[in-house]
């Protein structure tokens, strides 16, 4: 016998899961109808301490955008781990996504999110903060003057 608390949980799992697919498939539209009006995705990466941001969906779907040109293979995500209790869920996960010069870029990432009312209403972030400023780095030497990381600080 499933209880309502069980559901409940099930429910805020399957959205967080759905956010996973739909981020995967650079599905904006979809993003935006589980994302509430007023929602936040804070990366809290500590250092370097320019990495920590927190971003309005639309900063977020712009971020998405920013990322599409330069992806050969976008990044996608596939679940490792989950679980839900209410309207928290956490989600482990494994990233590859492959840059137009061949880079490889494969991460690890444990997602919390926040939900109210049928919508994700916060996500934080967490993941290897080492692997992310090898890319940086490529970046900066691969692609000098067209530089995303040059954006982190901007609202």
């Amino acid at each position: 016998m499933t209880t309502q608390t069980d559901q409940a949980s099930q429910n805020t799992l399957d959205l967080a899961r759905r956010w996973i697919d739909r981020l995967s498939n650079q599905d904006i539209q979809g993003l935006d109808a589980i994302l509430s009006d007023d929602h936040v995705y804070c990366a809290m990466w500590c250092n370097p301490p320019e990495y920590r941001t927190r971003y309005s969906k639309q900063r977020f779907f712009k971020e998405i955008a920013d990322w599409q040109p330069i992806m050969k293979v976008p990044v996608t995500m596939k679940i490792i781990s989950e679980y839900a209790h209410g309207d928290r869920a956490f989600l482990e996960t494994e990233s590859h996504g492959v840059l137009h010069d061949g880079y490889v870029y494969a991460n690890a990432y444990s997602f919390h999110f926040w939900m109210r009312n049928g919508k994700i209403t916060e996500i934080h972030d967490y993941c290897c903060t080492y692997t992310a400023r090898l890319l940086e780095e490529h970046l900066r030497s691969a692609f000098p003057g067209d530089n995303l990381f040059d954006e982190l600080d901007k609202p």
